[in-house]
């Protein structure tokens, strides 16, 4: 399973991002000066990260999907959501299973096509999410080459300090 929350950053913010000596581990990720990610706190695995094989003409890419309940329904997160229908995002989920030394923990969505908005409700009245947004983020036309990237430098406290940098503004 996941932890209750999501980092979505717009792909347009990304100034940097640097792979490991494998090519498919993200070791940093830099974003533009002022810029951060935007955080989706979920509750009880509301969270779902999922990708899987498609075969593209005679290639066999992948999709990378993250569907999430958005529980804030402020005036400052409708106009997030506005503007993110017409973007490309990159979204990092944290695992339950941390894997060697926290290796496993922290999984990148859509790092290299982007994802894309491809659904957006909201019932006020559902039971069940007491009136949540329910958002899905794909990689609907371009596809990803690799299956999600793993977010890991070092250890589980380095990696995690990245991913919780990614919500605070770089000055």
């Amino acid at each position: 399973g996941t932890h209750d929350k999501a980092i979505i950053i717009n792909q347009a913010d990304v100034e940097a991002i640097g792979y490991g000596a494998d090519g498919q581990t993200v070791e940093t990720i830099t974003l533009l000066t002022g810029k951060q990610g935007v955080q989706i706190d979920g509750k009880y695995n509301s969270i779902m990260p999922s990708f899987q094989m498609v075969k593209v003409g005679f290639n066999k890419l992948f999709d990378h999907t993250v569907s999430l309940k958005g529980f804030d329904i402020s005036p400052a997160i409708k106009k997030d959501l506005n503007s993110a229908k017409d973007g490309k995002f990159i979204v990092i989920i944290e695992n339950y299973f941390k894997g060697t030394d926290g290796n496993s923990s922290f999984e990148v969505f859509g790092i290299t096509a982007g994802l894309d908005m491809s659904g957006l409700s909201r019932d006020a009245n559902n039971q069940d999410s007491q009136g949540a947004f329910d958002i899905t983020l794909t990689t609907e036309i371009n596809k990803e080459p690799r299956v999600p990237s793993p977010l890991f430098d070092t250890d589980y406290a380095t990696t995690k300090a990245i991913f919780d940098a990614l919500l605070i503004p770089a000055v």
